[in-house]
């Protein structure tokens, strides 16, 4: 097994609702890329959610969507489909660049058409299928029209769960 290291950017309940206007959300992960993990450096920031599309252009959102292009680090984002635009917008390349894991590939059903525009208009654009509601059919067997997206983009999806972390500096308390 393989554990790929992602700086979470909790660390209270609070910044589940906070985290993108927080300009010590932003330092706490200047640390933590720059302390890395006893097993090397961190290869992603997230998982985060926004509840609220428009906080994709939160001051805070903004500047991690930047650094993440530059450092070329992974983002995992649990958010609906207007705010993978936003958060891509954000970004030097307008998206082109950034790799973006989208948590459950939109787990409020977001229609399959605006799931495959958003593969096609962003190339590094990954989708997670875990709680993905629609994937699956009668029988459980995967739906016929995910499968025929999941064979047009072969390599744009992951099977996954939500994260959590073990890192003294980054656990969550309730």
């Amino acid at each position: 097994m393989t554990v790929v290291p992602f700086v979470r950017l909790y660390r209270n309940r609070a910044d589940y609702s906070n985290w993108f206007r927080d300009d010590t959300i932003y330092d706490m992960v200047q640390s933590e890329l720059a302390r890395g993990t006893a097993a090397g450096p961190y290869r992603g920031i997230g998982e985060f959610h926004l509840y609220d599309s428009n906080n994709a252009n939160g001051p805070v959102a903004r500047k991690l969507m930047v650094l993440a292009e530059e450092k070329e680090l992974a983002v995992l984002a649990h958010v609906d489909d207007p705010a993978i635009d936003l958060l891509m917008a954000n970004t030097p390349s307008k998206g082109a660049k950034l790799r973006l894991i989208w948590a459950h590939t939109g787990i409020g059903g977001t229609p399959l058409a605006r799931v495959d525009a958003l593969l096609a208009r962003y190339p590094n654009l990954h989708g997670e299928l875990s709680y993905r509601p629609g994937l699956t059919c009668e029988g459980g067997k995967l739906c016929p029209e995910w499968r025929q997206l999941i064979l047009k983009y072969p390599k744009r999806f992951l099977i996954g769960s939500d994260t959590g972390s073990t890192a003294a500096g980054n656990r969550m308390t309730s």
